[in-house]
């Protein structure tokens, strides 16, 4: 499903960085798919990206987080960057 999106936003010409990708241009995605395939199929599409987008904050803010406390401790002070 997201080798699908990121097929779709290169054939756009679209940002795929994650400053790019917005609410707009996801609705604007599975609007044009919904063109295209059943609704069943958009609905699954979408199921698969909100999992994606949630793994990847999750996964992003925890790797964010231990990279700063990671900084601080390197310079000697204990606890999170400020």
């Amino acid at each position: 499903m997201g080798r699908a999106f990121c097929d779709w936003l290169a054939a756009k010409g679209l940002n795929a960085s994650h400053t790019g990708i917005t609410r707009a241009v996801l609705e604007q995605y599975l609007a044009e798919m919904h063109e295209r395939v059943a609704p069943a199929t958009v609905a699954k599409h979408y199921r698969s990206l909100q999992q994606l987008f949630r793994w990847l904050v999750v996964d992003v803010l925890a790797v964010l987080d231990w990279q700063r406390y990671a900084v601080s401790c390197s310079e000697g002070s204990v606890g999170a960057a400020q």
